[in-house]
């Protein structure tokens, strides 16, 4: 008798959309500043050096963030990584 792998299974065109869909959202997440800072920052009182530095500072804050919180999918169980990553985003959202 001889077994057939069945892992890893391929998968469906739904969840390949879905993700691609969700990368170009966190990438798309990026670059909005870049067109929303130029008409609402006069009426918010920032100089162009400051929306500058805001469009500039999310670039490094993303490599920061791949760089950190990537490896932690290897460190702990995704159920946990991802209860305890929303634990702390909630917290820092509420200070």
């Amino acid at each position: 008798m001889t077994m057939t792998a069945s892992w890893p299974k391929p998968l469906a065109s739904l969840m390949i959309a879905v993700m691609a869909l969700a990368c170009g959202g966190m990438v798309a997440n990026l670059y909005s500043a870049q067109t929303l800072l130029d008409p609402i920052a006069p009426d918010i009182g920032l100089s162009a050096g400051m929306e500058g530095a805001i469009v500039m500072l999310t670039q490094p804050g993303y490599g920061l963030g791949l760089a950190l919180v990537v490896p932690l999918g290897d460190l702990f169980e995704n159920r946990r990584l991802i209860l305890l990553l929303s634990v702390v985003r909630t917290a820092i959202g509420f200070v």
